[in-house]
Protein backbone atom coordinates (compact mmCIF):
# COMPACT_ATOMS: atom_id res chain seq x y z
CA UNK A 1 0.00 0.00 0.00
CA UNK A 2 1.14 3.10 -1.05
CA UNK A 3 1.91 6.03 1.84
CA UNK A 4 0.23 8.77 -0.29
CA UNK A 5 -3.07 6.73 0.11
CA UNK A 6 -3.18 6.10 3.43
CA UNK A 7 -2.38 9.83 4.31
CA UNK A 8 -5.22 10.81 1.68
CA UNK A 9 -7.41 8.33 3.49
CA UNK A 10 -6.87 9.38 6.70
CA UNK A 11 -6.96 12.58 5.86
CA UNK A 12 -10.38 12.27 4.37
CA UNK A 13 -11.89 10.39 6.95
CA UNK A 14 -10.96 12.91 9.39
CA UNK A 15 -11.96 16.12 7.70
CA UNK A 16 -15.27 14.20 7.27
CA UNK A 17 -16.25 13.60 11.18
CA UNK A 18 -14.74 17.08 11.69
CA UNK A 19 -17.44 18.08 9.50
CA UNK A 20 -20.04 16.09 10.98
CA UNK A 21 -19.35 17.26 14.40
CA UNK A 22 -19.47 20.99 13.21
CA UNK A 23 -22.87 20.25 11.08
CA UNK A 24 -24.83 23.31 12.03
CA UNK A 25 -21.86 25.85 11.82
CA UNK A 26 -21.77 24.39 8.14
CA UNK A 27 -25.20 24.70 7.47
CA UNK A 28 -25.83 28.15 8.88
CA UNK A 29 -22.20 29.79 7.65
CA UNK A 30 -21.69 28.26 4.14
CA UNK A 31 -22.95 29.29 0.82
CA UNK A 32 -22.93 25.18 -0.02
CA UNK A 33 -24.87 24.97 3.56
CA UNK A 34 -27.96 27.60 2.22
CA UNK A 35 -28.07 26.15 -0.58
CA UNK A 36 -29.04 22.88 0.65
CA UNK A 37 -31.09 24.59 3.01
CA UNK A 38 -32.67 26.09 -0.16
CA UNK A 39 -32.98 22.84 -2.49
CA UNK A 40 -34.14 20.43 0.56
CA UNK A 41 -35.50 22.34 3.45
CA UNK A 42 -34.09 22.97 6.95
CA UNK A 43 -34.59 19.12 7.85
CA UNK A 44 -33.73 17.12 4.62
CA UNK A 45 -30.62 19.84 4.15
CA UNK A 46 -29.35 18.26 7.22
CA UNK A 47 -29.81 14.85 6.28
CA UNK A 48 -28.40 15.37 2.90
CA UNK A 49 -25.17 17.31 4.57
CA UNK A 50 -24.95 14.15 6.99
CA UNK A 51 -24.93 11.36 4.66
CA UNK A 52 -22.67 13.00 2.33
CA UNK A 53 -20.00 13.41 5.16
CA UNK A 54 -20.84 9.93 6.38
CA UNK A 55 -19.95 8.70 2.83
CA UNK A 56 -17.01 10.49 2.60
CA UNK A 57 -15.74 8.94 6.27
CA UNK A 58 -16.54 5.50 5.13
CA UNK A 59 -14.49 5.97 2.00
CA UNK A 60 -11.41 7.60 3.55
CA UNK A 61 -11.29 5.00 6.36
CA UNK A 62 -11.77 2.15 3.57
CA UNK A 63 -9.17 3.70 1.50
CA UNK A 64 -6.64 3.84 4.59
CA UNK A 65 -7.68 0.29 5.17
CA UNK A 66 -6.07 -0.77 1.62
CA UNK A 67 -9.98 -2.12 1.28
CA UNK A 68 -10.69 0.39 -2.01
CA UNK A 69 -7.57 0.99 -4.38
CA UNK A 70 -7.48 4.47 -6.43
CA UNK A 71 -6.57 3.44 -10.18
CA UNK A 72 -2.77 3.46 -10.94
CA UNK A 73 -1.38 4.04 -14.60
CA UNK A 74 1.95 2.55 -15.53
Amino acid sequence: MAKDQLLFGTALALVSVVGLACESWLMEHTKKGHALTRWFGETNGRWVLRALLAGFALLGTLLALDVVRPLQWK
